[in-house]
């Protein structure tokens, strides 16, 4: 995924900006970004990649001259594709909806502007890699902010760290038996039987953008290297050259004849010799080349592989393989630590476990969906709309998998910002009581933080 995405009927103006600032630079006497002249006279031709390489180059001319138009044609470069971003770490994400994207993409850039001396040039996608740990980053520190004082679930040696997943528990999870003297409210239940028989007036997608994030605090490193404050320090693996590192992540029912998937791992440099560059990772998934990443010192890279043949992909466990070949001048002294790996897919409509945490496709048009949902052991089936209420009346069949069943339902959709969830009935989890405390805190007030509901 690309960082700059300009539209089209955007690019004569920027082009010509682009040419006059280039124009600027070679009169000032800067040298080193004449290449600018000829990336503004090919942008309406330029790739992805092209693109690319040009915010990289716009991030160190910003670096090297603090130019108020370096900065602002990066920001008119990459501001919506950046935006895009933000939503897609926040797509699955139940606290999405307190989050202001506005916010975060405003201090992301604050962050860009602010520490320019932090950006390497160092290869064509430097800008990318970089802005997508910023990204991260921020969008995890406003979703923490949002939800601080509300309620928590208590879990023992939490692990800590500034590039992480949490589950989100806040005062949707506070349960009322009553409200004003009223018994508290239901669940909605909408009524989801497959009406409509005639296929033309309904959408019925075969599959649906899935993300799966494996991650594990297995190594703990100070990091010695001085200017890297508040970096993670708990890490999966350690990878020093010249060995092979094997990870494993659980991809469920990728859909072969889907659009291509992406791999993104964080890398953290562990070790900084003088030596130019310390790092070279050759990347496989299931022992197929999947791409390779060269970086210098102790930094953290967020590095994204784009256009992974879906077919590379396999139904259950995979394999992400880091070799580190030692051909760089450190040799072996390259050491680099795995931090998380990341997979984004089409997946079929299939359960796993008993559960599928599904979603309406990316982009959908508002109309009549039908959703026929695989895989399921048992014949005793819940769907639920997140935020909305349950989903009844599915119509249950065998399943095209042996020994499963299959249910079907329709909805309409007026907004693709739609996640359901369908389980068996035994994959729920019942609490052993529940005890009335009258004197107890208003657990609506998030003033009293250090009371908690356990369940």
């Amino acid at each position: 995924m690309a960082f700059a995405q300009l539209r089209s009927e955007n690019l004569p103006a920027f082009a010509e900006r682009l040419g006059a600032f280039a124009q600027e630079l070679t009169a000032d006497g800067v040298s080193g970004y004449e290449q600018l002249s000829d990336a503004a006279e090919a942008l309406q031709e330029a790739s992805a990649k092209d693109r690319d390489q040009l915010s990289t180059w716009l991030m160190a001319a910003y670096r090297d001259t603090a130019s108020n138009e370096a900065f602002s044609l990066l920001y008119e470069l990459n501001h919506e594709a950046i935006t895009r971003l933000i939503y897609h770490h926040l797509r699955r994400s139940f606290y999405a909806h307190a989050v202001d994207v506005g916010d975060v993409l405003q201090e992301v850039f604050f962050n860009i502007y602010r520490y320019p001396f932090k950006f390497k040039p160092e290869r064509a996608a430097a800008f990318r890699n970089w802005t997508h740990s910023i990204v991260r980053n921020t969008v995890l520190k406003h979703s923490r902010r949002t939800h601080r004082d509300r309620i928590q679930r208590v879990k023992p040696s939490w692990p800590r760290g500034v590039d992480r997943y949490f589950d989100p528990f806040t005062t949707e999870n506070v349960y009322l038996l009553t409200w004003g003297g009223a018994p508290g409210a239901r669940l909605i239940r909408e009524d989801a039987a497959p009406a409509e028989r005639n296929p033309s007036l309904y959408i019925e997608p075969a599959s649906f953008r899935w993300t799966v994030h494996a991650e594990r605090d297995s190594i703990f490193s100070r990091l010695g290297q001085e200017g890297t404050p508040g970096i993670e320090h708990w890490f999966w693996r350690s990878v020093r050259a010249p060995t092979l590192s094997v990870v494993g992540i659980d991809l469920p029912a990728p859909d072969l004849l889907g659009s291509a998937a992406a791999v993104t791992l964080r890398l953290q440099g562990a070790t900084f010799p003088p030596a130019y560059p310390d790092h070279h990772l050759e990347l496989y998934i299931n022992s197929q080349s999947l791409d390779d990443v060269t970086f210098d010192g102790q930094v953290a890279v967020v590095h994204q592989a784009d256009d992974v043949p879906v077919a590379r992909l396999r139904d259950g466990a995979n394999e992400i393989s880091l070799v580190a070949p030692g051909d760089t001048p450190a040799e072996n002294l390259d050491e680099v630590f795995l931090d998380w790996v990341e997979v984004d897919y089409d997946r079929l409509f299939v359960a796993a476990g008993g559960i599928l945490d599904f979603a309406a496709p990316a982009n959908a048009s508002p109309g009549l969906y039908q959703f026929r949902l695989d895989g399921f052991e048992s014949d005793q089936i819940r769907i639920f709309k997140l935020g909305v209420g349950e989903m009844e009346n599915g119509v249950l069949s065998r399943g095209r998998i042996k020994g499963t069943h299959e249910i079907t339902i329709q909805d309409r959709l007026v907004t693709p910002e739609v996640r359901y969830v369908a389980l068996e009935a035994d994959r729920f989890d019942h609490p052993l009581r529940v005890e009335l405390a009258p004197d107890g805190p208003d657990l609506r007030d998030p003033s009293p933080a250090a009371q908690l509901l356990v369940v």
